[in-house]
This record gives C-alpha cells, structure tokens and sequence, in this order.
C-alpha cells in the first residue's frame, strides 16, 4: 500500500470513529458493541477494516470516497457490532446518493443501496 492510500486510511478510520462518536482513547464497544469482546480485538478488527483495498473504481476521489468510508463501516459494523458503524454508513450513502443524483454522475456505489448501507 503507497503513502496516499495508507494516509487515506487512516483519515477514513478517524473520519468514521469520529463521526460514529468514538473519540481516539474511547473503546469502541462502549455498550454497543459485541458483548466480551476485547479492546485488542476490536481495534485488530478495526486495523483490517481499514487495511482492506477498495474494491471499486477510483477514478473520482469526489464520489467514490464516499463509498470506500461505507466499505469500512459495513465491515467495522460486522466485526464490531457496533450499531454506530450503521448510522454513519447510511450518513455516507446518503450524501453519496444525493450526489450522484445532483451531478448525473454514473458511478454505482459498491456498499451502498441508495441512501442505505448495503446489509
């Protein structure tokens, strides 16, 4: 993975955490998340979610970043359980979905269905 693509990582990692409201010292299954499930594993969960290549085209950093951060919630969502992961996802498609529709754009999102985080 080159420079660029780490560095977007991990802005996509913070941008979702924060807007999943969890802050960078927070365990991230504050109650909402798998019952048990230790701080390591999480963050380990977390750390792969985030390493994980965007499997779609990236040929317009305007729509399909939306879509790469969706990817990261839908899989933080399945590792974590965290229903937080969810909210933020719809956030994503949501705009995604807006702007697709006000640019005509052509782009088919990977993650989203609409304005909804694919299940």
């Amino acid at each position: 993975m080159g420079k660029i693509e780490k560095l977007l990582a991990a802005a996509v990692i913070a941008a979702s955490l924060s807007a999943c409201g969890v802050g960078a010292d927070e365990e991230s299954s504050s109650g909402t998340g798998s019952a048990g499930a230790s701080e390591a594993a999480i963050k380990a969960a977390l750390q792969k979610c985030s390493d994980t290549k965007y499997a779609g085209t990236e040929t317009d950093p305007q729509v399909y970043t939306f879509d790469y951060i969706a990817q990261f919630d839908r899989c933080a969502l399945a590792a974590t359980g965290d229903s937080r992961y969810k909210t933020d996802g719809d956030n994503q498609c949501r705009v995604l979905s807006a702007f697709i529709r006000d640019t005509g754009s052509s782009f088919r999102p990977l993650n989203c269905v609409g304005a909804v985080l694919r299940s």
